[in-house]
């Protein structure tokens, strides 16, 4: 008996196992399945009508992210040429500053040194001179020996290198040697913006001790900013030189404008391209490392299109109805998922898998709302 219990038990859990299994093929059947049929006098009702897709020129506007850079020649990067303490900073991160502002003063002790070798050197090259005419008017006449001349002749070209050697090393710290003596050494270096730009990157602070190879701060040139955008790759075949770009700054209301200058062949891990623009005017708002929003102004194609009201957008998929055939009275439709090329008040350029067969077929135009509730209720 309990055998016969236990098989019942077991046919009967299969029995509900199969039907739960046919119920839920079937239901996701229905979540797929994408097609509809209307009897006449539903078409009339709904005031459905069809047409074909008709060709219709758009501009489409391609949209991207960017951001402002600057050519790498337009950049620098601020060290000093000798170690040294630093004594004072002049300025800030962010700073706009002129050509010749003094940035930072250094202390160094071996300036210091260097300044002496160098009056030190300047003095004993007047009496290395003046030994070398002598002896050089003496050789003309006889008067010393070929190796005293030699000698004196060797010591003052080699104090005349040296004191070269020594004002480009000088001039290399900011030293200006025409204003040394006895009486005036330079005790800081001084070190000055090599042209007009924004301070960045500001890596120091008050007595620390740099290195020749430290990476003081950055000065950036901001009359050559340009717009580097990431356009992805679909779109990329509608872009071309010299194109309308306009420019969304989050920090600015206004549209700042542009052009393409030159389109990029580098398609990078998120399937962009790199797009350079060239600012319409140049402007000091505009700071190296802004993100900002661009649109670009296409040129005039033609494109297959529907009616604006035909195309109803579901969950953020774009859908039109495509009339299959009509059998017995019934008008049966499918729903296409395309995607929206352009559009423009009354019409958008769709694109869908094997749009080239399928363009002749019959698309609703009126009424895709009302056939797409119906979808929806089912």
């Amino acid at each position: 008996m309990k055998t016969v219990q236990k098989t019942a038990s077991i046919l009967l859990s299969l029995f509900f196992l199969v039907a739960c299994g046919k119920s839920s093929i079937k239901e996701e059947n229905k979540a797929v399945e994408t097609k509809l049929s209307l009897s006449d006098q539903q078409m009339k009702f709904n005031g459905i009508t069809l047409s074909t897709l008709e060709e219709k020129e758009f501009a489409p506007l391609v949209y991207a992210y960017g951001k402002v850079e600057v050519p790498p020649q337009n950049k620098t990067l601020i060290t000093a040429k000798f170690g040294g303490f630093v004594k004072k900073i002049h300025v800030l991160d962010g700073m706009h500053i002129k050509k010749g502002t003094t940035l930072i003063e250094i202390e160094d002790p071996s300036i210091l040194e260097m300044q002496q070798s160098y009056l030190e050197n300047q003095s004993s090259m007047e009496y290395l001179k003046s030994e070398f005419e002598r002896q050089e008017l003496l050789s003309q006449q006889d008067a010393t020996s070929k190796k005293a001349f030699q000698q004196a002749k060797a010591n003052y070209l080699n104090a005349k290198a040296r004191q070269t050697g020594l004002r480009s090393k000088l001039n290399l710290a900011g030293v200006n040697v025409a204003n040394i003596n006895e009486d005036n050494i330079q005790t800081t270096v001084v070190l000055k913006a090599p042209f007009d730009g924004i301070i960045t990157k500001v890596h120091l602070e008050t007595g620390a001790y740099i290195h020749p190879q430290d990476q003081l701060m950055e000065l950036i040139d901001t009359q050559h900013t340009h717009a580097e955008l990431a356009v992805y790759e679909k779109d990329i075949h509608l872009l071309a030189e010299n194109q309308k770009l306009s420019i969304q700054f989050n920090t600015k209301e206004e549209i700042v404008t542009g052009k393409i200058y030159l389109i990029g062949h580098d398609l990078s891990p998120e399937k962009t391209i790199k797009v350079h623009g060239h600012f319409d005017k140049e402007s000091a708002d505009i700071i190296p490392g802004a993100f900002f929003k661009a649109t670009v102004q296409t040129a005039s194609k033609k494109f297959l299109a529907l009616p604006a009201h035909a195309v109803i957008n579901n969950k953020g998929k774009n859908i039109i109805f495509m009339k299959e055939k009509k059998e017995k009275g019934q008008h049966f439709f499918k729903a296409i998922e395309v995607t929206i090329i352009a559009q423009n008040v009354d019409f958008i350029a769709v694109s869908f898998e094997n749009i080239e067969l399928l363009k002749n077929k019959k698309f609703v135009v009126e009424g895709a709302y009302e056939l797409f509730s119906k979808m929806v209720d089912e």
